[in-house]
């Protein structure tokens, strides 16, 4: 199951920022939990669904010239230079994309960039799936634009578009990226693709020293595993409590029926799962000496702290307040 970093749900949100002055409105639209940004929060992942669910909301409520426009100038002026800056001095152009795409896996799980020797050209290559899905169309125009600011700004300018391949049925949406007006869109290919020339492919990197220390995450990681990418994914949602398999199979966009055969062939049950992610959290909150049982009822969706106290009681035997007492000894 696909999970994305919180940091960069947070970059898409500010994008559509001016698509509702209602900020509550808008999460819900997009299926975001409401305490996003409350700096109390511990979770660093959500589902990927999140963000397609913003760049459709972008793309279909916003022309595409602004749209493209918009993507082009925040990705050229904050979202590249932030993976750039993490950069440990590669020392030719492959091997800054092989430690870049690394880095993505950090922040977006499935994410997949890399280089590809084909048709006697090399390529630089983004893999991705549902291009039958609504969002598709858009989210591959930020990737083409992704794709193009990055290699502008790795070769300092120095590279220049030709030949670009899309999975998108026609290209009359991605002519209108600004930088793209003179290369050759072939569409309806497998994979998103530059042709990247010999020169530039083989070619020496020169980056400005790096002053940011390489990328390594002391969060909990992304997986590949379907019930660790489950539990990261849920885990924002469950602040008001238990979550209906309905609404949580709406959020991951899939159907109950397969989040549940999803579940079974791990071994487990909906219901087991979320008791189990509840259960830690509340530990987890329970060794914060700054949050008081109430508090901690309140942030875990229930009413009263008797409540909480209760169901608490029937799962570890023992009330919140007397395990705290436990933590110290």
């Amino acid at each position: 199951m696909p999970v994305v970093h919180n940091d960069d749900v947070m970059f898409f949100l500010n994008l559509c920022k001016d698509l509702d002055d209602n900020f509550y409105r808008l999460l819900r639209k997009a299926l975001i939990p409401n305490d996003i940004k409350n700096n109390k929060t511990h979770y660093v992942y959500l589902p990927e669904t999140t963000i397609k669910n913003l760049i459709l909301l972008l793309g279909e409520n916003m022309p595409i010239d602004q749209f493209t426009v918009l993507i082009s100038q925040q990705c050229r002026a904050y979202y590249i230079p932030q993976f750039i800056k993490q950069l440990n001095q590669p020392d030719s152009f492959q091997s800054a994309i092989k430690e870049l795409s690394q880095n993505l896996k950090l922040r977006s799980s499935h994410s997949q960039l890399y280089t590809q020797y084909a048709g006697e050209k090399w390529w630089l290559v983004r893999e991705k799936e549902g291009i039958n899905e609504e969002w598709f169309e858009y989210a591959e125009i930020f990737s083409v634009i992704f794709m193009y600011e990055l290699l502008t700004l790795l070769t300092n300018g120095k590279w220049s578009p030709s030949e670009i391949g899309i999975q998108s049925k026609n290209a009359e949406k991605f002519i209108f990226i600004p930088g793209l007006e003179n290369a050759i869109f072939f569409t309806e290919r497998p994979i998103t693709a530059f042709y990247i020339p010999d020169d530039i492919i083989n070619m020496p990197m020169s980056l400005t020293k790096n002053l940011t220390p390489p990328l390594v995450s002391t969060s909990p990681q992304a997986s590949h595993d379907f019930l660790d990418s489950f539990k990261l994914a849920i885990t924002p949602y469950l602040s008001t409590g238990k979550l209906p398999i309905k609404i949580a199979s709406d959020i991951l966009g899939m159907n109950v029926r397969t989040l549940q055969r999803r579940l079974k062939n791990e071994g487990v049950i909906y219901s087991e799962v979320i008791e189990e992610i509840i259960l830690e959290k509340t530990i987890y909150l329970l060794k914060s000496p700054h949050l008081s049982i109430m508090q901690i009822a309140s942030m875990m969706g229930y009413s009263d702290s008797a409540h909480f106290t209760r169901a608490f009681k029937r799962t570890m035997n023992i009330t919140p307040s007397k395990f705290r007492t436990t933590l110290n000894e």
